[in-house]
């Protein structure tokens, strides 16, 4: 196209050549038109050489901003692959962190349930320690019990030292010499032992003071060690029983107080021989006991009684019980490491979450900083593309505007002639023929160019109807990829807490197997243990002597016997009613036989007497019992009836006293006070109402009141201003006789007149100079000029406002609401 319009211009400027002859009539007034169209085109070509280079300085600036905005989305893509990178490493770190929070809330719950099952075992063994503990206190009297359990909480009370405890906790021996044991110390075993009889004088004074039971004490420093010589004749047949007990070195004096003049022996009549000879006790497997006075002692001893297998149960469970506390600490301990751990591995992921969403935030910064600045350079790129459009058609118009130029300079000077030049004249065929064939080739051209911008049409229009759509959907997801990889680690986590359940689940299996199998093992153990048991018995019972059951059989028929002849004589006790008392005096000398005879006499004379009721007089006397007991009851509520309605009409006395001298006052308070709001000529007074019935009370107070020389009217004939005037006084006068501490009046001088509103507001200023506080909302200046501080209250945009304001500034707003 520029060369055409170079060529068309050129071809113009012939043919106008051409035609100087027709335009002008002589060289002269030619060249003077050249010179004034050269001066014209010289004008024009300088502004448009300015322009040129305007532009062309502009389209540099351009192009500088551009390549540096382009290096600038080069440094920004680089920051944006390295925070995506960061993102990376993030969600590795949190992947790494998630999965120790997982194995760690594993390993807690773990504990947890291990922490659960020693707490029952706990739980259960504290239970069997009580039960045995009340087994070991069931042994000995109650007193003792409560001395014992009284113990241990004043030594700790009071924190008194040398205490060691009682006897039977101080030693152990074997299982086959519990019953001896047993039988030579008896209560004994419950003695306390302590260090001096100072610490046993100390603790008897506090049971004494608190009522806490009974002890007996052994104090170390008063006992001394019986001097005794065992005999050594018999070999393993007698052997001291101090021997047998086992216990620390501190407590030989005190075991040997207990123990230490009583011999074991294999047989009775040993022990009897022995105890003779030996002038000591003794005492065998079995409990029988012989003194060294003659006496024997003896009988069946009921193992599972034994005090000594119970103490030793319980000590066995105390250990147990204290081994299970300690490891329910330890593991408690290991439990709150765990927590300590949990948290800590929670607070590094809650990091790490604030990290990634930063960086994240970053990223979509950069991505909206990385779109905004493409955006920018295409725009600049587009205006490039115009600008350099613009620089080429403006060069094309300097050229143009040259060449016109210099063949008007050409032309300057030469003689005017009718016709070209015959190179003229082949220049113009020549531009003709060309200028046809550019113009055939401009034409095919455009064609293809029509054809081209429809296809850019419509690609601009794909572009933006589909692919930038689906360019920002992408991006979109591009922005939510890290909430996607997090799914992605979240899914990961549950799958590592699933295969660890998986895992648990099959050692609780494993385990499950492992118990049933141990509990079949048990079972059978168990039913081994029963076998041998009753074996045991079965063999026990073959064992014992025939004379022992012969008399066990006697003693059996013999209290059977004593049982039921003790049934006959409560039934004839109970038969026989109540007695007279003398039925209990005289014959606690009389021999058996005299009785007998004497109840033979009775028998007979109670025969003549079966039709008397026997139970007549025990009748007689529970319901005298009664009617004295209702009678008294009766005399107490009487007189507590009239106690009752006594004070009653006391009650009652005072109260009318206490209304009347309240209501003298507040009528008083009233007429002064109507007096003061209305004027001297104002009267009002108030008027109690009394009960039309006989000797009625109090039913209410009314008041009659009269304004400026008007006759007396009462309430209802009275208008709303009188009316509000009338209620202040009212309340005014209750406030003379009982004070409050504020009083809140919402504009009760609304309805009122100038001069009555001038006087409540004196009123209201002499009460509060008295110690009253008055709030008080107006609309009238009355009650503004004696105020002390001043209050607006506005509404604004929906909202209330409360503000302190001054009193010249309130006069204001209530004047302009007047």
């Amino acid at each position: 196209e520029a060369g055409i319009s170079q060529r068309e211009q050129r071809l113009q400027q012939l043919y106008q050549k051409e035609g100087r002859k027709t335009q002008f009539s002589s060289k002269q007034e030619r060249d003077k038109w050249i010179k004034k169209e050269v001066k014209e085109i010289e004008s024009v070509l300088k502004k448009k050489e300015a322009s040129l280079a305007a532009l062309e300085k502009t389209h540099a600036q351009a192009s500088k901003t551009q390549a540096e905005q382009e290096a600038q989305i080069a440094a920004q893509g680089a920051e944006q692959e390295e925070r995506e990178s960061e993102q990376e490493g993030i969600l590795k770190e949190l992947k790494r962190l998630r999965k120790e929070k997982g194995e760690l809330q594993e390993a807690r719950k773990m504990l947890w349930k291990t922490e659960s099952k020693l707490e029952k075992e706990v739980t259960a063994v504290r239970s069997n320690m009580q039960k045995k503990e009340r087994q070991v206190d069931s042994s000995v009297a109650r007193d003792i019990q409560n001395g014992l359990k009284s113990l241990q909480r004043i030594v700790k009370q009071h924190n008194i030292a040398g205490v060691h405890g009682p006897v039977i906790e101080l030693f152990e021996c074997k299982d086959t010499y519990n019953t001896a044991v047993e039988a030579t110390a008896g209560n004994v075993l419950f003695h306390v032992v302590v260090d001096s009889d100072e610490v046993a004088t100390r603790i008897i004074s506090y049971l004494n003071r608190e009522n806490g039971g009974r002890l007996s004490f052994i104090p170390l420093n008063r006992i001394q060690a019986p001097r005794v010589t065992y005999p050594t004749q018999y070999g393993k047949d007698v052997i001291p029983l101090l021997k047998v007990v086992k216990h620390q070195p501190v407590y030989q004096r005190a075991m040997a107080h207990v123990f230490g003049r009583t011999l074991l022996c294999r047989t009775i009549d040993l022990a009897s021989e022995v105890a003779l000879s030996a002038n000591l006790n003794c005492v065998t497997l079995d409990g029988d006991q012989a003194s060294h006075k003659g006496s024997l002692t003896g009988g069946y001893y009921e193992e599972r009684h034994s005090k000594l297998e119970n103490m030793k149960q319980l000590k066995e469970i105390r250990a147990k019980h204290e081994d299970l506390v300690a490891q329910s600490a330890q593991l408690k301990g290991e439990i709150s490491s765990a927590d300590q751990n949990v948290s800590r591995i929670l607070g590094e992921i809650q990091k790490h979450e604030a990290k990634y969403n930063r960086v994240k935030s970053q990223l979509q910064s950069l991505a909206h900083d990385l779109k905004t600045a493409r955006a920018q350079v295409a725009t600049g790129k587009k205006q490039a593309a115009s600008r350099e459009a613009s620089v080429e058609e403006l060069r094309q118009g300097v050229a143009q505007l040259q060449d016109q130029h210099k063949s008007l300079g050409d032309e300057l000077g030469t003689e005017l002639v009718s016709q070209l030049s015959a190179e003229e004249q082949e220049e113009i065929r020549a531009l003709n023929a060309h200028l046809k064939s550019a113009h055939k080739d401009l034409m095919a051209l455009q064609t293809k160019r029509t054809e081209v911008e429809t296809t850019v049409m419509n690609l601009k229009m794909h572009i933006e109807e589909n692919l930038l759509k689906q360019k920002a959907s992408l991006e979109a997801k591009l922005k939510g990829i890290g909430n996607v990889k997090v799914s992605e680690e979240s899914a990961e986590e549950k799958e590592a807490e699933l295969e660890r359940v998986l895992e648990t689940l099959g050692r609780v299996s494993e385990q499950e197997s492992q118990a049933e199998k141990e509990m079949e093992l048990c079972q059978a153990k168990l039913r081994d243990l029963e076998a041998v048991i009753e074996r045991s018995k079965s063999v026990e019972a073959s064992a014992k002597d025939h004379e022992e059951a012969q008399e066990l059989d006697k003693l059996t028929s013999r209290k059977q016997h004593l049982l039921h002849r003790r049934h006959d004589l409560e039934n004839k006790i109970r038969d026989l009613g109540s007695l007279p008392s003398d039925a209990f005096l005289g014959g606690g000398e009389k021999s058996k036989k005299s009785l007998l005879q004497m109840s033979g006499k009775v028998q007979k004379q109670l025969k003549g007497m079966s039709h008397v009721n026997k139970k007549a007089l025990d009748q007689y006397m529970e319901y005298t019992e009664q009617r004295d007991e209702y009678s008294r009851r009766f005399d107490e509520q009487e007189r507590e009836e009239a106690k009752i309605k006594e004070l009653v009409a006391a009650l009652d006395v005072r109260k009318d006293e206490l209304l009347a001298r309240t209501y003298r006052g507040v009528a008083k308070a009233f007429s002064e006070t109507f007096v003061s709001l209305v004027g001297e000529a104002g009267h009002g007074e108030l008027i109690m109402i009394r009960d039309a019935k006989p000797g009625g009370g109090y039913a209410g107070v009314s008041c009659r009141v009269s304004f400026g020389g008007e006759e007396t009217k009462r309430m209802e004939q009275l208008s709303g201003g009188q009316k509000s005037l009338v209620a202040l006084c009212l309340i005014l006068s209750i406030q003379r006789i009982d004070r409050a501490p504020f009083y809140l009046f919402d504009e009760v001088d609304a309805a009122l007149d100038p001069n009555y509103r001038a006087a409540v507001a004196n009123v209201l200023a002499a009460r509060a100079n008295e110690g009253a506080q008055f709030i008080t909302t107006t609309f009238h200046p009355e009650q503004v000029l004696i105020s002390d501080q001043c209050y607006g209250v506005t509404f604004k945009n929906k909202v209330s406002t409360v503000d302190l304001i001054d009193r010249d500034e309130a006069m204001k707003f209530v004047t302009q609401k007047v």
